[in-house]
């Protein structure tokens, strides 16, 4: 289970969610989904076993999101979404 808050109109958010580590090599990266265009990365994250991840991010500003997903990424990773999708969740 996941949660993000977001403030499109000061291209704020925070994620708090429980994932598993992720495989060596690997990590999770964040990406907020807007109603137009492409994804667009909020961060990349590498929780520890058994704790909740937490993080801020700013993306740009004004815009609408659709969705946010988190994926399963190269190690740092990647300029665009690449991997599974392990969570993805709709505006509400």
């Amino acid at each position: 289970m996941a949660r993000v808050l977001y403030n499109s109109r000061r291209g704020m958010l925070v994620y708090n969610g429980h994932l598993p580590p992720p495989v060596s090599g690997k990590s999770y990266q964040l990406w907020l989904v807007p109603m137009n265009g492409a994804p667009i990365s909020a961060g990349v994250f590498n929780p520890a076993e058994g704790e909740m991840s937490s993080m801020m991010a700013k993306v740009p500003a004004g815009i609408s999101a659709k969705t946010f997903a988190v994926t399963l990424e190269p190690a740092g990773g990647m300029p665009a979404p690449t991997g599974p999708m392990i969570l993805v969740g709709p505006v509400s």
